[in-house]
C-alpha cells in the first residue's frame, strides 16, 4: 500500500547513504523530474540511538510558513512500500512532514538486529528515543503542534507510540492528535471484517456468508 497522500515518501534516493550528527539540508533530489522546481526545504540523514543503531529520517518542510506549521510524523505500513511520488495535494503544502524508518532495517537504517528484537514494544521504545534526539537536532520544532499518522501496520505503531507519549511525555513534543488510514489493528476483528467485505462486494454468496458467520 504505497502512500499516495504525500508528495515525497522515503525512496531509493542517494540521501539514504548519509549519516549525519547535524542537520543536513538537501539540494537536488535524485529521481525528481517534475518541471516544477522543489519549493521547500528538506533534510535527511540518520539519527543514532543508544544501541548504536542509526535510524533514517526524511524531513520535508512546509511550502509556506514552515516555522508556524505543525509537525506530522508519518509511519508507513510495510515493509516494502517506500517510494518517491509527486502529489499536487501533498500534506507538506501546510505541514512539516517527518518520515522515519520504522521498524529498523526496512531500507536505509542500520544495524541488523536479532529477530527477537523486532516487536511492537522495542519499535515503540526506539521511536521515542528517535523523537527525543530529533528535537535535539531540530530544536525549532519544540512545542509545535505534533501529529502522528500513517496506514496499514501503523494501526499498531501509532497507538503504541501515542500511549507511550501520553504516559511519559517528551519535553518539546506537543502531541495534538493522531490519524490512521486503512489500519491493521487486531487480527480477529480485521479478519471478521473481510467476510462482510467479500459478501457486500459480490465475492461470496449469501449461503457461503451465512455458513462462515455461523
Amino acid at each position: 500500500m504505497s502512500s499516495s497522500v504525500v508528495s515525497m515518501v522515503l525512496g531509493a534516493v542517494a540521501v539514504g547513504a548519509l549519516f549525519i550528527a547535524t542537520p543536513r539540508k538537501l539540494g537536488e533530489l535524485p529521481g525528481y523530474d517534475d518541471v516544477k522546481p522543489i519549493n521547500f526545504d528538506h533534510y535527511a540523514g540518520r539519527i543514532q540511538l543508544q544501541n548504536d543503531q542509526k535510524m533514517f529520517y526524511w524531513l520535508v518542510e512546509a511550502e509556506e510558513k514552515a516555522a508556524q506549521a505543525p509537525l506530522i510524523l508519518w509511519l508507513n505500513g510495510g515493509p516494502g512500500y517506500l517510494s518517491v511520488k509527486k502529489n499536487p495535494y501533498s500534506w507538506n503544502r501546510h505541514a512539516n512532514m517527518l518520515y522515519h524508518e520504522s521498524p529498523f532495517e526496512v531500507r536505509f537504517s542500520t544495524t541488523v538486529l536479532n529477530a527477537t528484537e523486532y516487536n511492537d514494544s522495542t519499535t515503540t521504545a526506539r521511536a521515542v528515543e528517535f523523537l527525543r534526539n530529533f528535537l535535539k537536532l531540530y530544536p525549532k520544532y519544540n512545542n509545535q503542534p505534533f501529529y502522528i499518522t500513517g496506514e496499514c501496520y501503523a494501526g499498531m505503531y501509532i497507538p503504541w507510540l501515542v500511549d507511550s507519549l501520553i504516559k511519559t511525555p517528551i519535553p518539546g513534543i506537543n502531541l495534538a492528535g493522531m490519524a490512521i488510514g486503512n489500519a491493521y489493528t487486531d487480527q480477529d476483528i480485521d479478519n471478521e471484517s473481510y467476510i462482510d467485505y467479500y459478501y457486500t462486494h459480490g465475492f461470496i454468496s449469501m449461503k457461503a456468508y451465512t455458513a462462515i458467520k455461523s
